[in-house]
């Protein structure tokens, strides 16, 4: 289980440097929830570093919108489930069926969230460029590893 967390810290790791600079982007499409300042900044050297075409930029803010939507919905079923989950383990007179339902609705969230991860992976791939993608994942390999590469 602390290897899945683990694993799962690096997915939103992943996934946070892929979506803050989208959302916050200086050049990121115009409208409510977008912000400036230093991610605006950041996220402007990643656009300037994988050479971002406009339309680009916004079809990956597009799918950084899809991906939150669905994350979010995910995490409030699967925070639901576990607060069920804890409240029966609690109980003086424990429902195993209802346990092993929970923990079988668990472990379906968390495969759901892994299929949406890796969909959205799918996503930025095709909109990038071979060469862009390369060079993303070498930036997020960078991010993540404190720059050792």
């Amino acid at each position: 289980m602390r290897i899945l967390t683990k694993q799962m810290g690096v997915y939103i790791g992943v996934f946070l440097f892929l979506a803050l600079p989208l959302a916050q982007g200086q050049n990121a499409p115009e409208g409510p929830g977008y912000s400036k300042g230093y991610y605006a900044r950041h996220g402007e050297d990643v656009y300037n570093h994988l050479n971002l075409t406009t339309e680009q930029r916004h079809q990956l803010f597009a799918n950084k919108l899809k991906h939150d939507a669905t994350f979010s919905d995910i995490h409030r079923r699967m925070k639901a489930d576990r607060q069920e989950l804890q409240a029966q383990l609690m109980k003086a007179d424990l429902n195993m069926k209802k346990v092993n339902e929970l923990k079988d609705q668990i472990k379906a969230l968390q495969s759901e969230m892994e299929d949406a991860r890796i969909s959205s992976i799918l996503a930025v791939r095709s909109i990038l460029t071979p060469s862009q993608f390369a060079d993303f994942l070498a930036m997020i390999g960078q991010h993540h590893h404190g720059h050792e590469k």
